[in-house]
């Protein structure tokens, strides 16, 4: 009889034996819906403040707002964005208020800097059909002169063809960790960048931008955007980890069917 482990982020999944699959729950931490691995790729490390990087080539080709995107810039500041990088820290709404207005997807667009300690931000392509960014403990400026260490864990998720999550190709979802500070100064949401289309998470105001304990209310939860069109319609996914259970068995090549029982 043989034994093996396979592993996804936060979810385990446990034994599958010769003639039959076992599957444990999920794990009850609080985490990632991707949890930071070794496999991937480091754009900053401590200390890196109002800095971008990029482009980034994406492993598939991902339509935003209708826009086919081959590549994004990575920024410091919560957000990644298409053709061109934006390292400013001035507060900004949806859609944006400063020129030039660029096409955006930011989870936690806030003033945040890269903690000395544990902390860093990265990028996955490792999953198929998954291009993910991760702020991974990040810290944050509040009234621009505190610094805030290992505030916020943040991750944007862009879904291809064929992802294991059984999403839209397109579909975007905002994953959030433990979130223990915020600055007055917050928006998320999505931003094509012509000044009309938008998406934002469904309690912030109308222009994206939401409370510190808004933000502080964000740790632990998980949202899609799934395009609609010329749009997306935005929604809290209530157990994030049936999603990453989902994605663990179709990459594990585990489909399980529920076996159906009669009483004599």
């Amino acid at each position: 009889m043989q034994t093996f482990t396979r592993t996804l982020g936060r979810l385990s999944l446990l034994t599958a034996t010769l003639g039959a699959i076992t599957l444990s729950a999920p794990a009850a931490e609080a985490a990632l819906l991707i949890a930071p691995s070794a496999s991937d790729t480091v754009v900053f490390s401590a200390g890196a403040d109002q800095e971008t990087s990029g482009p980034v080539a994406l492993p598939f080709a991902f339509s935003f707002f209708g826009s086919s995107q081959s590549q994004a810039y990575i920024n410091t500041n919560g957000s990644l964005t298409f053709g061109t990088g934006d390292a400013d820290t001035t507060f900004d709404t949806f859609p944006g208020a400063f020129a030039p207005n660029t096409a955006r997807i930011a989870p936690f667009l806030d003033d945040l800097i890269v903690s000395p300690t544990t902390s860093d931000i990265r990028y996955s392509t490792t999953i198929p059909g998954v291009f993910a960014v991760t702020w991974n403990n990040v810290g944050i400026f509040n009234g621009f002169t505190t610094q805030s260490n290992n505030s916020v864990s943040a991750q944007a998720i862009l879904l291809g063809a064929g992802n294991p999550y059984g999403y839209a190709d397109g579909t975007i979802l905002f994953s959030y960790g433990t979130i223990s500070d915020a600055s007055p100064n917050l928006s998320a949401g999505l931003d094509a960048g012509n000044g009309t289309n938008v998406a934002v998470l469904p309690f912030a105001f109308s222009n994206g931008t939401f409370s510190s304990t808004q933000a502080i209310g964000l740790s632990n939860r998980l949202f899609a955007f799934t395009p609609t069109g010329s749009s997306y319609a935005v929604t809290e996914v209530p157990e994030p980890s049936a999603v990453a259970g989902l994605a663990a068995m179709a990459i594990g090549g585990f489909w399980v069917k529920r076996r159906r029982t009669s009483k004599a």
